[in-house]
């Protein structure tokens, strides 16, 4: 009897894996090893906090692949009973070239609620942003992960 299942590039190369979360009985993990579906962008939107960096809840994101399908996306917390989500976003670029920059328009709130919105060229693969905040004066920083 499944209670819940959660979908995660876990071992970092690009497919998503996923676990089983079952009920008196142990929960089950699956890692995709089938053959690459093409490039994809991966990304980890974060606030600076105190504390170091949070998820960027709410945060937007629409990019267009090079065969003009629009993808959107958007940083959730969680919701349903006791549900929980991974704060990145994974979107599949086909057969994009992984050589070929992807354009990212990024629609968010900074710590005192100002809008922002940031059009960036990432390259395809894992990116951490760690968005501007206004009230700090902060720039724009990021980093391609792998």
């Amino acid at each position: 009897m499944s209670r819940g299942i959660a979908t995660a590039d876990v071992d970092g190369d690009g497919d998503l894996d996923f676990a089983v979360a079952n009920q008196w009985e142990p929960s089950v993990f699956y890692r995709n090893e089938g053959a690459s579906g093409g490039a994809f962008l991966g990304l980890r939107l974060v606030h600076p906090a105190a504390e170091g960096l949070r998820p960027a809840v709410g945060t937007a994101v629409r990019l267009v692949r090079d065969d003009g399908r629009v993808l959107v996306g958007q940083v959730d917390g969680g919701n349903g009973h006791s549900g929980v989500r991974s704060p990145e976003l994974h979107f599949g670029l086909g057969a994009q070239p992984e050589s070929q920059p992807v354009q990212v328009e990024i629609r968010y709130r900074d710590r005192s609620g100002r809008a922002g919105v940031l059009n960036l060229d990432l390259d395809p693969g894992w990116h951490t942003v760690v968005l501007p905040d206004a009230a700090d004066g902060m720039k724009l920083a990021g980093r391609r992960d792998r």
